[in-house]
């Protein structure tokens, strides 16, 4: 099983998740990415199925980087797949627990790129709705499952707009 784990695998391979900041010109697709643990991955507002196409942009009526709020972003932590490769594709978050508080992350939203530091990282039980409330302050909430499950809460990471 740990051989299927997202980062058990090195191969160079360009997939939806890879950092690859040679294509920033050309990649209008509103993304995340994180150079610290090597994340580029795609977000898209609807239902939960846009997990399985990368992030989902959570009720963005709340909050996004132009017009502030809580700009709310979830990922899959861990999702098992046929081979180590497509895991890794499926399993975009698998990394957050590496970050620190003053990392930074940029968002492409809308034609634009905005920069946020880590202001906060915290664990919650897995029915911790306040997450996602409204906010009148300006920020990006993270989140997804602990590594042991749905069940068991998630990882939550706060940043601020620099």
């Amino acid at each position: 099983m740990l051989l299927l784990a997202p980062n058990a695998t090195k191969l160079p391979v360009k997939s939806a998740v890879d950092l690859d900041t040679s294509d920033d010109a050309d990649d209008a697709r509103d993304r995340i990415q994180i150079e610290k643990i090597n994340l580029e991955v795609p977000f898209f507002t609807g239902t939960a199925d846009s997990l399985e196409k990368g992030a989902w942009h959570r009720y963005p009526e709340r909050g996004d980087p132009v017009r502030g709020g809580n700009f709310i972003l979830s990922a899959h932590r861990f999702r098992i797949a046929q081979d180590p490769i497509l895991t890794k594709e499926r399993s975009p978050f698998y990394n957050l627990d590496k970050l620190a508080v003053g990392d930074t992350l940029r968002i492409f939203y809308k034609g634009n790129w905005y920069a946020y530091s880590v202001t906060k990282i915290y664990d919650v039980k897995p029915d911790a709705v306040e997450i996602e409330a409204p906010s009148d302050e300006a920020k990006l909430t993270l989140y997804s499952c602990t590594l042991s499950g749905s069940a068991d809460g998630r990882i939550v990471i706060e940043a601020k707009l620099r």
